[in-house]
């Protein structure tokens, strides 16, 4: 968790300090993404001290989708590609297009509004709550595989 930690603290740091990421208006959602892996690691580690486990669990699984933020980006794209039937509009070549800084916050909020309804479909009493959310993460689940598979291929044929 301390590697995390010292990463996203690097990360921010590059990120203000240096032109490494695009424009400026991607400084935000690169910078958020950092914090909210600090906070849900120290939030991770309080917890399995405490040796409060499930808790511990559900802040885990947390860090584990803010830290994928990065690898979610670089699904997403391919995944919107597909959805516009390839158009991909509002994506612009210096990350600074409406579509990129859309994607730039969904790679790690979307990712994290899922695992939070999956947490609130958990404590549910009613099925079709449980159903949804099933259909939700299947849904997410499919199109991360797609997302990764158009990635990877692009990636190795390059």
């Amino acid at each position: 968790m301390k590697l995390k930690i010292l990463l996203s603290i690097a990360a921010i740091y590059m990120v203000w300090t240096r032109d490494t990421f695009g424009p400026d208006i991607l400084e935000i959602p690169v910078s958020l993404n950092g914090v909210l892996i600090m906070i849900c690691a120290a939030f991770t580690i309080r917890y399995a001290m405490a040796r409060n486990i499930d808790v511990h669990h559900r802040w885990a699984l947390r860090t584990f989708m803010v830290v994928s933020g990065v690898w979610f980006l670089r699904v997403m794209y391919p995944v919107y590609g597909i959805a516009t039937g390839g158009a991909m509009p509002g994506v612009t070549d210096d990350m600074g297009g409406p579509a990129n800084v859309v994607i730039g916050y969904a790679s790690f909020l979307l990712p994290l509004a899922v695992l939070e309804l999956y947490f609130a479909a958990k404590r549910s009493p009613h099925a079709a709550v449980k159903i949804g959310v099933t259909a939700l993460v299947f849904v997410a689940a499919a199109a991360t595989a797609v997302g990764v598979y158009v990635a990877s291929t692009r990636w190795l044929a390059s």
